[in-house]
């Protein structure tokens, strides 16, 4: 039951090496991983689709809803949307410091088809606006 406790409280965790000594990656770590792999590969290959949704990602991965729910969950902090949002805002972070795209062309690129979600989410996830942002 320890065992049971210990293991719910580190979920979050990636590579966890076992308590054996050895330095091998637990098993059941691994293939968690593969699949997270999996989803952020699918996710990041359509960051600029604003139609993509969670249903196509199911059908990507070969899972339901519920599994695909269910398996991100045990693993993440966050839901799928949330991580997919994150990483969208991620892409524009880069976008504004790197390129010289307007606020609306980063947004677009990053797959925001609404300029107001896209600048309330960036500055509550930020604390700067896009505008402020731009080196």
């Amino acid at each position: 039951m320890n065992k049971l406790v210990e293991i719910c409280k580190k979920p979050h965790k990636r590579h966890s090496f076992s308590e054996n000594g050895s330095n091998e990656p637990e098993f059941r770590f691994l293939i968690k991983d593969e699949f997270i792999g999996k989803v952020k590969q699918v996710l990041e290959t359509n960051l600029d689709d604003d139609e993509f949704c969670i249903s196509q990602l199911c059908r990507e991965l070969a899972v339901s809803h519920t599994q695909l729910y269910r398996k991100f969950k045990s693993d993440n902090s966050s839901t799928i949307s949330e991580y997919f949002k994150i990483l969208r805002l991620q892409k524009a972070k880069t976008l504004l410091s790197t390129t010289r795209l307007n606020v609306t062309e980063v947004a677009f690129a990053s797959g925001f088809k609404n300029l107001s979600y896209f600048s309330r989410e960036f500055t509550h996830h930020f604390g700067k606006s896009p505008r402020e942002f731009r080196p």
